[in-house]
């Protein structure tokens, strides 16, 4: 996909990548200074994580849905907060892209912390709330 004619752009700002996977990738963003008024989510944060995902089939996006559905319920300052839900055309291949924005939470994600061989006992797993 070329970033540069997706329509979220007129929102967003990429900062980087921050991660991808099997299902698309997740993106560090801000929002444009030049954002229209009425597209600007109103919540304050400095940065937003983007997660584009490109599904394979209808499987997947109730899963997307179910995610999307569970995190707007939540309200933990360990989880990323809800700020909205996207379905765009990819501009290239013309197939539906599920776009999920959230609270940018800057650290280690837990793949990077189990890949360096870190250990979550029960105990510990207790602790994060």
């Amino acid at each position: 996909m070329k970033p540069e004619t997706h329509p979220l752009l007129s929102i967003y700002e990429p900062i980087k990548v921050v991660g991808s996977g099997r299902f698309g990738q997740v993106l560090e963003v801000k929002v444009r200074d030049d954002c229209p008024e009425d597209l600007k989510p109103n919540n304050g944060f400095d940065s937003y994580a983007l997660k584009r995902m490109r599904l394979d089939n209808w499987d997947q996006v109730k899963q997307i849905e179910r995610e999307t559905i569970a995190l707007r319920k939540l309200h933990s300052d360990h989880i990323p907060r809800y700020v909205a839900f996207y379905e765009a055309e990819d501009t290239v291949a013309g197939n539906p892209e599920y776009l999920l924005a959230t609270e940018f939470i800057d650290g280690n994600n837990l793949s990077k912390r189990l890949a360096k061989g870190e250990q979550f006992d029960e105990q510990r797993v207790k602790r994060i709330r």
